[in-house]
Formats: C-alpha cells, structure tokens, sequence
C-alpha cells in the first residue's frame, strides 16, 4: 500500500523525494497510533480492557484509513506548494503559501473527523473502539504534527532537493522579463 501510494504520488506531483518523505511520515503515524493502541488494548490486563492482543480487522482498518486521511491532507498542502512552487521558483515561499492557503480547510476536515470518531470510542464493542481510538490518533497526529510542523520541515531542509526533478522546470520557465525598450521602435531615447 504504501509503495502504491508513493509511486502515485510521485506521478500527481512529478517528484520523486517528496512523495517518499510523506509517506515515511504516514508510517510513522501509524507506528504511533499502533503503539498507542497497543499500550490501551494488549497485554495481559489491558487498560481499556478487551481479550489482551489487537483485533486483525482493526489493524487492517486502521492502517488503510492512516494513508487515506493523511494522504488527503498532506496532498492538499503538496499540490497547492508545487503550484506556487512553479510560479514562484522559491520553494519557501511556495511553502509558506501552501501552508497558508490549506491549514484553515485541514484543520476543519480533522476537526469533522475528530467529531464523527470520538462518539465510537465509548461504545463497549472492543473491535469498534480500537478502530475509533487508532483513527483518532491518526488525525490528531496528521493534523497537529505531521502536516503542520513535519512535512514542512522536511520541504525546507532539502530546499530543491524535495521538488526534484520539478525544480528543473520550475528554474527553467521562469525567466526574467525582457529589459524595457524606449518607445515603439525599440529605440532608447537619448539622455538630455
């Protein structure tokens, strides 16, 4: 799954470094939700209770739903910063941009997902809470760590590097304008 998305990423966005990186950074969100989970829910007397191990079905679950959501938060945030990437040439302020224009919608869309999982986590059916509390964590993480603070940070610290084999383009289709020209003629006037 995740090399499928890579590759797929690496297609939509035409870069091959930062699609490794974002999905790197989903692993390691679902690392920690597994590792969240497995601290409530495994062991010998769990603390939300439940027979001890993780359910298969959860663990499934909620590996795919960590690419699914991320991936729609972190792509929104890399497409609108390749567009301003390639109209600027500067990739922190194609950044800044791309920050600037996706946090109000990401947080609102991780806000909604919050909502609609939280309810799930009270219930008494041990397989559906697991998925709840995962999922949850994986929002949380995606919306307060990953997408604001992590991924724009690995942008910055390989500069160009992240876009490449974008930046080649983007360097090459901005040229500077032409020098300004006198009058009608092209010729420049003569200093009096």
């Amino acid at each position: 799954l995740a090399a499928v998305i890579a590759v797929m990423l690496m297609a939509m966005l035409r870069t091959i470094v930062l699609p490794l990186v974002a999905v790197a950074f989903d692993l390691l969100t679902a690392g920690a939700a597994f590792g969240v989970l497995d601290l409530l829910f495994a062991g010998a007397d769990p603390v939300l209770g439940g027979p001890g191990y993780l359910d298969p079905m959860s663990v499934i679950g909620i590996f795919a739903a960590v690419f699914g959501v991320t991936m729609v938060y972190e792509v929104l945030l890399l497409q609108r910063t390749r567009e301003e990437f390639l109209a600027t040439d500067d990739p922190h302020e194609a950044l800044r941009r791309g920050l600037r224009t996706t946090a109000a919608p990401a947080t609102g869309a991780a806000v909604a997902m919050l909502a609609a999982t939280v309810p799930f986590t009270l219930t008494d059916l041990v397989t559906v809470q697991q998925f709840a509390i995962g999922l949850a964590m994986v929002v949380v993480l995606d919306a307060l760590i990953v997408r604001p603070v992590l991924l724009p940070a690995a942008v910055e610290v390989l500069g160009r590097w992240s876009w490449w084999p974008t930046s080649r383009v983007a360097r090459r289709g901005s040229t500077p304008p032409p020098a300004p020209t006198g009058g009608p003629t092209g010729a420049v006037p003569a200093a009096g």
